[in-house]
């Protein structure tokens, strides 16, 4: 936790990533995610974008004590799971 041992090549991956997906995305990340925090979370959506990746990014308020195990949580269901449906229907 807050010690990502190589963001910027994280970065890079994610870049090189985007440059050959070809699915929409949909990105959602936590303020208080220890392992991949908001400006490292930022900064890797937008080398994906900038690559040619199509995501859609949202950066949720703190949850729990480690925002990093959010989707896993029942309690986050309701929250996350408004976003989904609105990124699937969008898709149609």
């Amino acid at each position: 936790p807050n010690n990502n041992c190589a963001p910027d090549k994280l970065v890079e991956a994610t870049a090189d990533f985007g440059s050959t997906s070809r699915v929409p995305m949909l990105w959602i990340y936590i303020e208080n995610d220890t392992f991949f925090g908001p400006d490292l979370s930022r900064r890797m959506h937008a080398a994906f974008t900038a690559a040619g990746g199509r995501a859609e990014y949202h950066l949720m308020p703190p949850f729990g004590n480690e925002g990093h195990f959010f989707i896993g949580s029942p309690d986050a269901i309701p929250l996350w799971s408004p976003l989904v449906a609105k990124f699937l229907d969008a898709q149609k």
